[in-house]
């Protein structure tokens, strides 16, 4: 349909009007969960939470640690307020929302994460 449709077509629309309308044959207890929001599903049916235990917030074009939470793994790993994710796991971060860059930084409890920051030092200049 992308190759030869008449028009632009959305495959992702699409798709999801097709499970949408399957999902309407069955029964209304049936519901589709995608990909993106599998992590709070499992949140939510099994209790079990992990991530970096930090607030974090958009500062320019990119998003910073705003308070790592004492004991958890962003202060055990040392992070600092102001430091600023540069990656995460090998990807750029520069342009991305809080919520994005949040659902990267969560899992299952025990899930690593590699993270590339750079840290603004006292004189105003920045360190990695």
């Amino acid at each position: 349909m992308n190759a030869y449709y008449v028009d632009d077509v959305d495959p992702n629309k699409l798709m999801r009007k097709g499970i949408d309308a399957m999902l309407n044959d069955l029964d209304p207890y049936t519901d589709f969960i995608s990909e993106a929001d599998i992590e709070d599903y499992r949140f939510m049916t099994s209790g079990k939470y992990g991530g970096i235990g930090s607030l974090i917030a958009t500062r320019g074009e990119y998003v910073i640690v705003s308070e790592p939470y004492e004991g958890f793994p962003a202060d055990r790993a040392g992070l600092k307020a102001g430091d600023i994710f540069l990656e995460i796991d090998g990807k750029s971060v520069k342009g991305k929302k809080t919520d994005d860059v949040s659902k990267v930084l969560k899992g299952q409890p025990g899930t690593k994460v590699k993270v590339l920051i750079k840290r603004p030092q006292a004189d105003g200049s920045e360190k990695k």
